[in-house]
C-alpha cells in the first residue's frame, strides 16, 4: 500500500498498491457505504479489471441489496453475487439472496445461485430452523431450547 485516505469521520475513502491496483468507497449522506470500486491492473499491458458494488438500504438502515458489477475480465459472473436482504418485523434477516432471485427472477438452475438463505424464528428470537442453498447442495438444520440455551441441533 502506498497512499490511504480517510473521510473525516474515520471510514477509508481510497487506497492506491504498489502494483498500480486502487481501491475507492463512496459513502450516502447517513454515512453508509454506497459504492466500492477496485481496479486490478492485470499482467498483460494496458488490461485492467474493475470490480464495482453498489448498496441500497432500507429507510431504518438496515441493508437491502448490493449489486456487482465487473468490467474487462473477459467473463462475468458477477450477476450471480448480487445480493438481497429481507428482515422480519422485528428486524431479524429473514431470507438473504443471491443471483436472479436477487433481482426478483426465478432461478432455474442451482449452480447459478450462489447461496440463499432461509431463517425461522420462535418467539423468543431464537432461530429454529435453517435453510441453506449452497451452489446445488441444500442444508437444513433445526434448533431446539431449552432454558434459553440450544439443546438439540438437527441437521439434513
Amino acid at each position: 500500500m502506498t497512499n490511504a485516505e480517510y473521510r473525516s469521520w474515520g471510514a477509508l475513502k481510497k487506497i492506491d498498491y504498489v502494483n498500480s491496483n486502487g481501491m475507492t468507497m463512496n459513502y450516502n449522506n447517513r454515512l453508509q457505504a454506497q459504492e466500492y470500486s477496485f481496479v486490478a491492473v492485470n499482467p498483460y499491458p494496458g488490461s485492467t479489471t474493475t470490480t464495482q458494488m453498489t448498496y441500497d438500504y432500507y429507510d431504518d438502515g438496515r441493508l437491502k441489496k448490493s449489486d456487482v458489477n465487473w468490467v474487462g475480465t473477459g467473463w462475468n459472473f458477477a450477476p450471480n453475487f448480487d445480493r438481497l436482504y429481507e428482515y422480519d418485523f422485528v428486524g431479524r434477516l429473514k431470507t438473504a439472496k443471491t443471483g436472479a432471485e436477487a433481482r426478483g427472477q426465478v432461478e432455474t438452475n442451482p449452480y447459478n445461485r450462489p447461496y440463499r438463505l432461509d431463517l425461522t424464528y420462535n418467539h423468543f428470537g431464537e432461530i429454529i430452523n435453517q435453510q441453506r442453498l449452497h451452489w446445488a447442495a441444500t442444508f437444513n438444520s433445526t434448533f431446539q431450547y431449552q432454558n434459553n440455551r440450544l439443546s438439540v441441533e438437527t441437521k439434513s
